[in-house]
Parts: structure tokens; C-alpha cells; sequence
């Protein structure tokens, strides 16, 4: 509320800063000041409601990043682990078999 306030302010200087390099009354035409009020409202409406998407889209976005860090983080703990283990050859009797969803999980 507070911002879009601050931006009908904004939006009401406009205006009167325009008269003033002009050198002209700075109320000359009243109503210039009106709907540059409601046009600063409408813009803060705007700039408040873009701040909310961002936010929660930054949100959405460090929770994925987090979750594909920590994904990561167990896969190289995997193959460290596994390249410091002694591997033997497997032997004909017992086939080597991974399948591709154990490694990913």
C-alpha cells in the first residue's frame, strides 16, 4: 500500500516538474495531476506484483538448484567411494549387473 502511494506521488511530479522547467503555474492543468496520480498507482501495482513473482520464482528456483547440488554431492561420494575400494574383476559365474535407476538414485 505504502509503495503504491510512494508511485502516485511519483506519477503526481511528473507533471509539475514538467511545469516547473517550463516555467509555467505548477497547477495549470489539475486534471494532468490526477491521472498522473492513478498512472503512478497502476505502475506500483505493477513493480509490487513483478517483486512477488520474482521473489517466489528465485524461491522455486534456489530449491531445485539446492536439491540438483545435493544430487550431485551423493554421486561424487558414490564414485569416490567406489574408486577407493579394491575392485576385483567379476568372476564369469557372477554377471556384473547395474542398472541405470540404481545409479541415479
Amino acid at each position: 500500500m505504502s509503495s503504491t502511494l510512494l508511485w502516485g506521488f511519483v506519477g503526481t511530479l511528473v507533471p509539475v516538474m514538467s511545469n516547473s522547467l517550463r516555467k509555467l503555474p505548477l497547477m495549470r492543468r489539475p486534471w494532468e495531476h490526477v491521472m498522473a496520480f492513478g498512472g503512478g498507482v497502476m505502475f506500483g501495482k505493477c513493480v509490487d506484483s513483478a517483486t512477488v513473482y520474482m521473489e517466489s520464482n528465485l524461491e522455486r528456483v534456489r530449491t531445485s538448484r539446492a536439491a540438483a547440488e545435493a544430487k550431485i554431492a551423493v554421486r561424487r561420494a558414490l564414485a569416490a567411494e567406489a574408486a577407493a575400494s579394491p575392485s576385483s574383476p567379476p568372476s564369469s559365474s557372477t554377471p556384473a549387473t547395474t542398472s541405470a535407476a540404481s545409479v541415479d538414485e
